[in-house]
């Protein structure tokens, strides 16, 4: 809705008081006009009842009906008295004027002495009084057309002068606005401009004829200086950031560039690393089998064991470095994220993890496994295999494991679940549990690399994945990995 402008707010307001008081002290005199003249005609017609009252009274002591009649007949000469009677006192009506007029012209009984202003006529009863007796009443009517055409025509002068006074007003409020609203439009004007263009170069016109005004214009120029100093010195700032902010991306993608280069000769160290480091290992395993196997008797005992001990630990460090080769592919490549079927990947895991179920005589329970994430097969399935495999490893040896797995929709993303009878993990671990080489136990009450749970969570990571877990010493855990749900389109 369009507001109306400042110049039509101070003309509405200069105009509407100029008219307002016009018509209030036209209200008030003719207010008083009526009041003077109503008092004025009640005075008249007091005084002439009171003659003709005065003049009765014998009249109705004799009995004079003939006299009464002339005496009111001469009312007539009053140009306002429509008609008058007299009533004897027992009420009954004595005499009238005009002579002849219907007895129903006239009150059947008098009313209570007094003025009355009805409709159009004034009517008064008067008592006649004689040595304080009271002979009869009078009754005048007085017509008040006169009075009424008489405030007619000063309606009418009135309206005149207010139609005359108000177009007065409106030219005179027209100059005193424009004297007044011309500086505040003025500005209304360069704001505007400044609004629209953005140019805080321009100036307002000093034009106010008013103190207040020229001040409020000053201090608007001022303003606009400083804004204006403030954004030449923002738009320099702007212009010098913009240059420190190329130097630095340039920076950066130089820095990027060698990092990312750095961090691909390093991947590809360690992978070499750990693949040379599987051959020496395997021979180190072999040969100490092939002298637990075929010299068992030169060596005897102690050196048996010995041996034993190398075979142990080679086997360690190939698990070490396979688990490493894992981790590090997990960086080397990008992962082509599909739909996959986590109960085809559970039921997978669960055939590959076959013997150890059985050797532990554990309870793997996957028949809440439903839905479908996207995600890459093999990270997942690699994922899936750590979790379930640490479930049933960190079991006490006097309790066989029970794991359970399941998943649950959440806000667009399927959580799957693996919760197993275990030892269970204090809250205090949680922070460091996913990362590399970090163990709760020794390796001879749980054996493995410490690496399982950092391949979790980067695998996830990796397919925009998260993992957590929920647990209590003694009291078993539940681990779970999250993934963008796949949607089916209808």
């Amino acid at each position: 809705m369009k507001l109306p402008t400042l110049r039509r707010r101070l003309l509405a307001a200069m105009f509407i008081t100029s008219v307002t008081s016009l018509l209030l002290a036209c209200g008030t005199l003719l207010f008083y006009e009526l009041f003077a003249t109503k008092r004025s005609m009640t005075h008249n017609l007091s005084t002439l009842a009171q003659a003709v009252a005065a003049n009765s009274t014998a009249l109705l002591a004799f009995n004079d009906q003939t006299r009464a009649q002339e005496i009111l007949s001469a009312l007539k000469s009053e140009p306002d008295v429509v008609n008058a009677c007299l009533y004897d006192n027992s009420g009954h009506l004595f005499s009238s004027a005009p002579p002849g007029s219907p007895t129903n012209l006239f009150p059947g009984a008098p009313g209570p002495d007094g003025f009355q202003f009805s409709g159009y006529y004034l009517t008064v009863f008067q008592p006649v009084v004689q040595g304080g007796g009271r002979l009869g009443t009078l009754f005048i009517r007085e017509d008040l057309h006169g009075m009424f055409a008489r405030f007619g025509v000063y309606g009418a002068v009135v309206l005149l002068v207010m139609a005359g006074a108000a177009a007065v007003a409106f030219l005179i409020s027209g100059i005193l606005q424009r004297r007044i609203s011309r500086p505040i439009l003025d500005l209304a004007a360069v704001a505007r401009q400044i609004s629209e263009k953005g140019d805080f170069s321009v100036r307002a016109q000093n034009s106010a004829t008013a103190e207040e005004l020229a001040y409020l214009n000053k201090a608007f120029n001022d303003m606009l200086d400083q804004i204006h100093s403030r954004d030449l010195s923002l738009a320099q700032a702007r212009e010098d950031l913009q240059k420190h902010a190329a130097m630095l991306e340039t920076r950066v993608a130089d820095r990027t560039h060698s990092l990312e280069e750095t961090t691909r000769q390093l991947y590809d160290f360690c992978y070499s690393i750990a693949h040379d480091l599987k051959a020496p290992i395997r021979s180190q395993a072999g040969f100490a089998r092939i002298l637990i196997k075929d010299f068992a008797q030169q060596l005897g005992p102690e050196a048996t064991g010995y041996a034993q001990r190398i075979a142990d630990a080679a086997d360690r460090q190939s698990r070490l470095v396979s688990d490493l080769l894992t981790h590090v592919s997990l960086g080397r490549h990008e992962l082509p994220l599909e739909s996959v079927d986590l109960a085809q990947i559970a039921e997978q895991v669960r055939a590959d993890l076959r013997v150890e179920i059985e050797r532990q005589q554990a309870t793997l329970d996957l028949s809440g496994v439903h839905g479908i994430v996207m995600a890459n097969p093999a990270s997942l399935n690699l994922i899936v295999l750590n979790l379930i495999s640490n479930a049933l490893k960190f079991v006490p040896r006097s309790r066989s494991p029970q794991v359970r797995a399941w998943t649950e929709r959440r806000d667009g993303h399927l959580r799957f679940w693996v919760e197993d009878n275990g030892i269970g993990i204090s809250p205090e671990h949680f922070g460091k549990l996913f990362t590399m080489f970090q163990r709760l136990h020794t390796r001879d009450e749980y054996a493995g690399t410490g690496i399982g749970l950092a391949i979790v969570k980067r695998a996830a990571e990796r397919m925009d994945g998260r993992v957590g877990l929920e647990s209590e010493e003694g009291k078993g855990s539940r681990f779970w990995v999250e993934f963008a749900e796949y949607k089916v389109e209808k």
